[in-house]
């Protein structure tokens, strides 16, 4: 029987099953049919259940059976078809989710529809979620419907009469709820509304000011992220902030827009002692920004940059100091950057360093040949990370800097050759379509990709089948990237009809999926590649969340797993950790005052095991040593992880979260680009043992 068949046939037993059931009723009451129908409307409920598991697996989901499924009388089946619908990014289904949630009475399940209507952003939600955020529904209901205000969509002929409307629901909440966690989402929610958002300054501000237990970090987020001239002063106020979260926002939203008025008080947080790490990179940040400004107080600007340089110990913090000093660098800096290239500083500070050298010569403190000479040295450096970086700061020298970028072209490593090759956008040069072409034929698809770009870019001869020869080259399990970036480039020629058609039997979903778009049809309904098997709750012993040990060199962080949350990605991650693959894998990506990201199998962010996870994204949100799933698109989740420094808002429904860091969070922190995951083990004690007979 073929699949087609097989659910066809599913969901006509789902259709009639309930009348079915009826009928074993006697007419005595409860017959001795009784326990067996009940049994078999359990059994309706799992077959419900394992249909909408497949429909998302598959993002297969149809309107007729989510309306099916939203009318179940089971609430963990209409549950589960708002989740579906939401994490699935069913825009079609917006409609049934208004409709049932008009009806709905059990709050877990209007919260999932409430929810999955912010992730569609679906703006004909928008009455149904300002009823939702009111009282008397209940505190997880309302948090789920202002989650969802802000996250709607509104067209451009709408905007300007419906967004206001978000914002004047959301402003009342700040203005007089007193549920403290509702206040703070609205925060979140209202500055995803832009220019709307500038309204609500005054009482994000008044809200930031309150002397309170609770976290008030969400109203600086906020603040931070509206970007508009009127924040500029209480966030100016907000660096002496007791909570370094505070802070951490404050600095950053400084230069957001940039305030020429905050040196004094970025001054007196970097010397505050109670600031933290995260804090700190967000000041010095703001402090180069600044140096970009021709006023007044440039040379304090530059002696607090200096100040910071000599006292800086945090191994996240000095390669800060050293690019800030790079912006607007003078002679005076000068030597001081020189000095950052010692081979004793850390391989950041000496690849800050680098990109702070060739500024310098931009600013005609050396001259450009002779800045390449410097950096055309370090093409013999032992750190793949600094020959990356001499690579980038020689092409930003531009034409002049080509002899000397020859030899990282040339790399044995093909992070090198990425960076260089990314890094030949800089230079305009006839001699650069050459070094295309030559590229194009490189063995790595992280060189083939940035090269495939130039070749577009550039309209080098006849680049059209130049990328249809890529294509043809391109057809390994890791070059699934090159080949949805190939068909974006080509997608309005006939060349990427072509290529089109054969993407739809690519073995990648998201391949299947951007030659269906170029074509403008539908996916192809294929099944989803399951790297692991599922695990359930059944198999834990009830002990708590799986948890799972990751060993640094420098100690070991706890991290506990959200299998109801996100079952696909805990279960590849167990199945991965159980196989030993992260075992001597790096953190190749660290973002200071962001993210560690790492445990890919190439090391360098590229690649992956050969198949892909779908989204998995539900309201847990991303706060400091949170783990989540780095993506390249939609429903390209893989073996890499990341953990984010702090809270990071901006993922929230993007990016799917499966885990928290419980134990040795203080050793996020210490994590640089380069270090090594020794091992990560199971903890199997949260695990039923396996009987064999």
């Amino acid at each position: 029987m073929s699949p087609m068949k097989f659910d066809s046939m599913i969901f006509t037993v789902l259709l009639f099953l309930p009348w079915l059931l009826g009928s074993c009723q006697g007419p005595g009451g409860r017959s001795e049919t009784s326990t067996a129908a009940e049994s078999a409307r359990d059994r309706v409920e799992s077959l419900s259940i394992e249909l909408l598991d497949k429909a998302e697996d598959e993002r297969s989901l149809e309107r007729v059976f989510l309306e099916r499924m939203l009318r179940k009388k089971s609430p963990v089946v209409r549950q589960k078809a708002a989740d579906v619908a939401g994490r699935s990014r069913f825009k079609e289904g917006a409609a049934a989710l208004i409709a049932a949630g008009r009806s709905e009475q059990d709050p877990r399940v209007l919260s999932s529809i409430a929810f999955s209507l912010g992730q569609l952003g679906d703006p004909q939600a928008l009455d149904s979620l300002l009823q939702w955020s009111d009282l008397p529904w209940p505190a997880t209901v309302r948090k789920a419907a202002i989650t969802a205000l802000g996250r709607i969509v509104f067209p451009e002929d709408a905007r300007a009469s419906r967004a206001p409307v978000a914002v004047a629901r959301l402003m009342e909440i700040l203005e007089a709820e007193t549920d403290e966690a509702l206040s703070q989402e609205a925060a979140l929610a209202l500055w995803r509304h832009g220019t709307e958002a500038v309204a609500g300054i005054p009482l994000l501000t008044r809200r930031l000011a309150q002397e309170s237990p609770s976290e008030r970090w969400p109203y600086a987020y906020a603040l931070m992220k509206i970007d508009h001239g009127e924040t500029s002063a209480p966030l100016r106020q907000a660096l002496t902030h007791p909570s370094g979260l505070v802070r951490t926002y404050a600095a950053w939203g400084c230069r957001q827009p940039l305030d020429p008025q905050c040196v004094d008080g970025l001054d007196a947080l970097l010397l505050d002692r109670a600031s933290p790490w995260t804090a700190r990179v967000e000041a010095l940040r703001t402090l180069g920004k600044l140096r970009e400004l021709e006023w007044d107080r440039s040379d304090q600007v530059r002696d607090l940059l200096l100040r910071h340089l000599i006292q800086e110990q945090h191994p996240l913090v000095a390669p800060v100091v050293v690019e800030s000093l790079g912006i607007g660098a003078t002679a005076v800096e000068l030597p001081f950057i020189f000095g950052a290239l010692d081979p004793e500083r850390s391989e950041s500070v000496q690849s800050a360093a680098i990109g702070a050298l060739a500024s310098a010569a931009l600013l005609g403190l050396l001259t450009p040949i002779r800045c390449a000479e410097i950096l055309a040295d370090f093409s013999r450096d032992d750190s793949v990370s600094i020959r990356s970086a001499s690579a980038t700061a020689i092409a930003s020298l531009g034409a002049v800097g080509l002899p000397s970028l020859e030899k990282f072209l040339n790399d044995p490593d093909r992070r090198v050759r990425a960076a260089a090759v990314t890094a030949l956008e800089s230079i305009e040069d006839p001699a650069v379509e050459g070094l295309i072409l030559r590229a194009l034929r490189d063995v790595d698809v992280s060189v083939k990709m940035p090269a495939a770009q130039l070749a577009e870019s550039r309209e080098i001869e006849d680049w059209q089948q130049q990328l249809k020869s890529l294509w043809a080259r391109s057809l390994d399990v890791e070059s699934w990237e090159l080949r949805v970036q190939l068909l974006g480039q080509l997608a309005e020629t006939d060349v990427g009809e072509l290529l089109a058609r054969q993407a739809l039997k690519d073995p990648f979903r998201t391949v299947r999926s951007a030659g269906a778009k170029v074509l403008k049809i539908a996916t192809p309904p294929v099944a989803g590649r399951s790297p692991a098997e599922m695990i359930t709750s059944r198999q834990l012993t009830g002990e708590g969340p799986p948890r799972v040990f990751l060993q640094l060199e420098s100690g070991t962080m706890v991290i506990e797993l959200d299998l109801a949350a996100a079952p696909r990605h805990v279960s590849a991650f167990i199945d991965g950790i159980r196989r030993h693959a992260y075992d001597g894998r790096i953190f190749h990506r660290v973002v200071p005052s962001f993210v560690a990201q790492g445990g890919g199998p190439r090391g360098d962010g590229w690649g992956d095991e050969g198949w892909h996870l779908i989204d998995e994204i539900h309201p847990r949100t991303y706060r400091r040593g949170t783990v989540g799933m780095p993506k390249a698109g939609d429903d390209t989740g893989g073996s890499q992880i990341f953990i984010t420094h702090l809270p990071t808002p901006h993922l929230d429904g993007r990016y799917t979260v499966f885990g928290q860091v419980v134990e040795g969070l203080e050793l996020l922190d210490k994590i640089e680009v380069g270090s090594r995951i020794v091992k990560i083990t199971v903890d199997e004690s949260r695990f039923r043992k396996r009987v064999a007979f």
